[in-house]
């Protein structure tokens, strides 16, 4: 009996020693060093989007720091995907505080922040950052078409529409869908986007990604 009683008793702390290691890698990593690593294939949405509203203050201060600009376009990233209402006003004054200004990297960071929002609004429904991404979108396609970089930024927006899996956001895509001749090359871009958007809607984002991943 005694000796059952060990094997059942190194069984259960085998079992408890196994959770226990499960549980520690699963563990997120310092948001410090997530946003700092470098994605060959982006930032891994499943892994940003775990991380709490806890880290967002955090990660806005790293946005100001021009120390870490190499990872703006993580951070800005990052922060889309965790939703966080509080970051959409710092997010937007990021990208027109550098309109016309920046050099190459830091632009990469603004076009990241634009996109970051598609994010944002399908996590947390905020309708500044829809009305943001809106007001882009129309300002690229208002004549001249395409004049001057910042304006250029509109089609960053038009996918964060598409990303926000947002109804609002569709129907402005098919407005500006409709502005065109369906010959124009940017008709069958707002096709894309506007399949992205339904898709996302239908699936989510966790789905839409796991599935993207596959091809």
């Amino acid at each position: 009996m005694r000796t059952l009683d060990l094997r059942l008793l190194v069984a259960v702390a085998a079992l408890l020693w196994a959770g226990a290691v499960a549980s520690q890698s699963q563990r997120l990593k310092d948001i410090g060093n997530f946003v700092q690593e470098i994605y060959t294939e982006g930032i891994p949405f499943e892994q940003a989007s775990r991380y709490s509203g806890s880290v967002v203050p955090r990660l806005l201060r790293m946005l100001k720091s021009p120390g870490k600009q190499d990872s703006w376009p993580n951070i800005v990233t990052t922060l889309g995907m965790i939703g966080d209402k509080r970051a959409v006003g710092p997010i937007i004054e990021f990208i027109e505080k550098g309109a016309g200004t920046w050099n190459r990297s830091r632009k990469q960071a603004q076009k990241s922040a634009i996109v970051s929002l598609g994010y944002l609004i399908n996590l947390s429904g905020d309708q500044d950052a829809l009305d943001y991404l809106i007001r882009r979108a129309f300002l690229w396609l208002s004549p001249p078409r395409g004049s001057g970089s910042d304006k250029n930024l509109g089609k960053y927006a038009i996918q964060g529409l598409a990303l926000s899996g947002n109804r609002k956001a569709a129907k402005a895509l098919e407005s500006l869908q409709n502005r065109l001749r369906s010959k124009d090359p940017l008709h069958t871009d707002l096709e894309e986007a506007l399949r992205t958007n339904r898709e996302i809607a239908k699936k989510g984002l966790v789905k839409y990604h796991r599935e993207s991943q596959l091809f």
